[in-house]
């Protein structure tokens, strides 16, 4: 997506904070500037750090406290960004930039200032620090996710089929990596909540390894209904995105061209099939006699072509084509059903030969 643009002037100070509380608390235009201003992405960092400090100030020890939370909490905002960008480009099957993606995730960041509260400043009890801390690394963290799901949808343009794809399978990593550790990741989990390491609560560190177990399961079987959804319906939801963008002109002087390479690079990705199909049904919705409707069914052509029986193919493309398309007087529509196909695979062909002679001096 086209939304990486360079800054029409510095962002100040005051404007950053004003974006942060704006995002914080979901609003969609606080999302749209930030990625218009890759200088906001320094801004991330500082807070970032900021809230590696607040999680640490009170349990480290002079200087210890200025490098230690704020180092770890940088590197695992870089580490786990890339891998979000890098699957959710997978999911979405089209091009956003790293830089606003890593901005909106670094914003994020001060959702954590809450844990420079210390446990031990509201509670006595050994056993309450802990729930507390555990309690306030949930609330963190769904604030966060919900934050996340928030800007995919308003930056990367996701459906809500796709945004919970898109958080769902990174909840569930961090679910089996704290699954795995036992006793151990519960201790993390106090850490992380800026529970005091002094304290070893053993029975509560256990109950909330057994949550754990208990919630990766319940959302385990969640993703796996998603994932099998997604092939049908996610995808199909991007082909009408796609094709009812606003920004986008499918008609112009390059719009054929673009679809069809759009298309050949969804196909290798086994998913031609339900984006064309949510393009022509998007195009054909529109009415009789727009002309769109054209361009609808060279989608449906293509994909009708995708599929392993070739005369089964033709059958389905001409009633498409019988049922949408006002044909001239006496035109055979097994004629028009042929020239639509053959022009689609042609194309492709072509476009998917360009493609891998492009790749070639990279690989």
């Amino acid at each position: 997506m086209d939304s990486q643009q360079t800054d029409t002037n510095r962002l100040s100070p005051w404007r950053a904070l004003r974006l942060l509380g704006g995002y914080l608390f979901f609003r969609r235009a606080a999302v749209i500037e930030l990625t218009r201003r890759p200088s906001a992405v320094w801004y991330g960092v500082a807070f970032v750090l900021l809230a590696g400090l607040a999680r640490e100030w009170w349990q480290e020890p002079f200087p210890n406290v200025l490098f230690i939370g704020p180092a770890l909490s940088l590197v695992a905002a870089f580490i786990l960004s890339g891998i979000l960008w890098t699957f959710n480009r997978t999911v979405a099957g089209q091009q956003f930039h790293y830089v606003p993606f890593l901005t909106l995730f670094l914003f994020t960041g001060p959702v954590a200032w809450l844990y420079a509260v210390p446990a031990s400043a509201l509670f006595d009890d050994p056993v309450a620090q802990v729930q507390f801390s555990h309690g306030r690394l949930a609330f963190v963290a769904a604030w966060r996710v919900l934050l996340y799901a928030f800007f995919l949808r308003v930056y990367a343009r996701f459906v809500w089929s796709r945004v919970l794809l898109g958080f769902l399978v990174p909840v569930m990593i961090v679910l089996g990596i704290a699954s795995c550790g036992s006793s151990f990741m519960g201790s993390v989990a106090n850490a992380m909540g800026g529970g005091p390491r002094e304290i070893n609560v053993q029975n509560v560190l256990d109950a909330w390894t057994g949550m754990i177990l208990l919630l990766g399961a319940f959302v385990l079987g969640i993703l796996g209904v998603v994932y099998r959804k997604s092939r049908e319906l996610t995808v199909f939801d991007l082909g009408r995105e796609f094709a009812t963008d606003p920004e986008r002109d499918l008609f112009g002087e390059n719009g054929v061209h673009e679809t069809c390479r759009r298309l050949s690079v969804w196909a290798r990705m086994g998913l031609s099939r339900g984006i064309a199909a949510g393009i022509t049904d998007a195009f054909c919705s529109t009415g009789k006699g727009n002309p769109r409707r054209e361009q609808a069914l060279h989608a449906a052509a293509l994909y009708i072509s995708q599929a392993s029986d070739p005369q089964k193919s033709g059958t389905e493309l001409a009633a498409v084509l019988k049922k949408n398309l006002e044909l001239p007087p006496g035109a055979d529509v097994r004629d028009w059903a042929a020239s639509y196909l053959a022009r689609a695979v042609e194309e492709v062909n072509v476009l998917s030969e360009g493609d891998d002679k492009a790749d070639g001096p990279e690989a």
